[in-house]
């Protein structure tokens, strides 16, 4: 019976839980600006397994988990939910690696650029002009 159940589970997808923890994982790297090679590398897995993490299309199992946390140099609780130590809340799914890289920069900027930059953004977003749509990552 424990069988069954488990073979329809996997033959439905992945699960919500697996998909925003993938979600958390790539957001992490893409801030730190680390290839999933590099990933792979540090976790002792393939670049394509780092994919199935990222897709959610494969659990990562405690160990693992840990490992990616050293690697992308959070906590472990960063990966779950919105307690201490957690990743931001929103859709990270909808982040390019493009909207990555800006926060990446803008990082680095003073407090009065950043609100330079807001202003430019926020008047860019605005502008009756249609939006680009986000290349696939």
């Amino acid at each position: 019976m424990e069988r069954d159940m488990a073979n329809t589970a996997r033959k439905q997808g992945p699960q919500t839980a697996d998909i925003e923890i993938g979600q958390r994982v790539r957001f992490r790297r893409m801030q730190i600006g680390m290839t999933q090679e590099a990933l792979a590398a540090a976790c002792f897995v393939t670049f394509q397994q780092v994919q199935k993490y990222e897709k959610g299309t494969n659990r990562v199992s405690g160990s693992r988990m840990i490992q990616i946390a050293e690697a992308l140099g959070v906590a472990p609780a960063y990966f779950f939910g919105d307690g201490p130590g957690a990743a931001p809340a929103g859709d990270l799914a909808t982040l390019s690696a493009a909207d990555l890289a800006i926060a990446r920069e803008a990082a680095r900027l003073s407090e009065r650029q950043k609100s330079a930059v807001r202003r430019i953004i926020a008047t860019l977003a605005d502008a009756n002009e249609p939006a680009i749509p986000a290349r696939a990552a």
